[in-house]
């Protein structure tokens, strides 16, 4: 199925805005794989359209090269959304994983210190085990000890 003149436009300019949006940092590289290939499925798109609206059809016109790249355009936007919907915050993974650390102690009461010093090797300062005991605290997974105790380090 050819392309017309206008239709040929409008897939080349959406390839090329669709190049850029793959770079890194971009909107589309975090689906980099299916965004490298928006324009051919724009094209597809627009084929079975001209072929809905007249079985016969050998070319795909302008307007249905729009309507290919509207759909791949939400698409996009959809595979976006279900790609952040999988995604897991680094922190709630190390958060896990020093919960079952902890969880693995026989004494349950823990310095800060003792995270960040003795504990797992992606915790390695005082700011990343605050950060990440507070994730667990909002979790409800461990709580601050009342003030005036004191754990030796």
């Amino acid at each position: 199925m050819a392309l017309t003149a206008e239709a040929r436009a409008l897939w080349v300019q959406f390839h090329d805005h669709a190049e850029r949006r793959i770079a890194p940092g971009a909107d589309l590289a975090p689906i980099r794989a299916w965004g490298a290939k928006a324009a051919e499925h724009a094209g597809r798109l627009a084929a079975v359209l001209a072929l809905y609206a007249a079985p016969d059809a050998m070319e795909v016109s302008a307007e249905h090269m729009a309507c290919g790249i509207a759909l791949a355009e939400h698409y996009a936007v959809e595979m976006l959304r279900l790609a952040g919907a999988g995604a897991v915050n680094p922190d709630l993974r190390l958060a896990d994983r020093l919960l079952r650390w902890w969880q693995e102690r026989p004494d349950g009461r823990l310095h800060l210190a003792t995270i960040y010093q003795r504990g797992l090797n992606a915790i390695g300062d005082a700011e990343t085990a605050r950060r990440i005991v507070k994730i667990l605290a909002e979790h409800g997974h461990v709580r601050r000890l009342p003030d005036g105790w004191e754990l030796a380090p």
